[in-house]
């Protein structure tokens, strides 16, 4: 299978009519780039909201070192960024386990139930090339949840998502000031 580029990604994505999307989730796709792979590979970006790039870490020592590094990073990621800039970088430990797969595992198992979910999300995606990298990501994400559900994290009442956080609320949501 060969790799699609970032470029390609941005143009599938105009072409669809969702540029602003790719610029807006664009940092994410560069962290990688930006941090390296053996830091890559100890973190994972999860969201961007009001210009602010979350990132977990797998430990106290990695996201001690983020933050030592935050300024470099950020202006790196600035400085690759097509449009736009990120005016923050907000790290926290987490309960990353590994790094998201870029492709699901082979024979990992969904549900019918996750498959019909994800047949109707990809519906609107009418590039084969757009669908697919969509459907590597939704599926390493599906899995990332059952994990953590797994591990009996609970399940954010605002967001949905499983998080270690103390309460109903992740600790992103808490940080952006969301309530029930």
């Amino acid at each position: 299978m060969s790799t699609i580029t970032l470029t390609e990604i941005r143009r599938i994505f105009e072409r669809q009519g969702l540029g602003k999307e790719f610029i807006e989730q664009e940092p994410m796709l560069l962290w990688s780039r930006v941090v390296g792979q053996q830091m890559s590979r100890l973190t994972q970006p999860l969201r961007i909201r009001q210009g602010v790039l979350y990132v977990e870490a797998t430990n106290h020592v990695v996201a001690q070192q983020l933050n030592l590094m935050k300024n470099a990073y950020l202006n790196k990621l600035n400085g690759l960024l097509s449009e736009g800039r990120l005016m923050d970088l907000r790290f926290r430990v987490g309960g990353l386990s590994q790094p998201l797969a870029q492709d699901p595992p082979e024979g990992e198992q969904v549900s019918l139930l996750e498959r019909e979910k994800l047949e109707q999300l990809l519906d609107e995606a009418k590039d084969p090339q757009l669908r697919k990298a969509f459907e590597c990501v939704i599926l390493a994400l599906a899995k990332r949840d059952r994990d953590r559900a797994a591990r009996g994290y609970a399940r954010c009442e605002v967001c949905g998502v499983h998080h270690d956080s103390e309460g109903r609320i992740c600790y992103y949501c808490q940080q952006e000031g969301q309530t029930l």
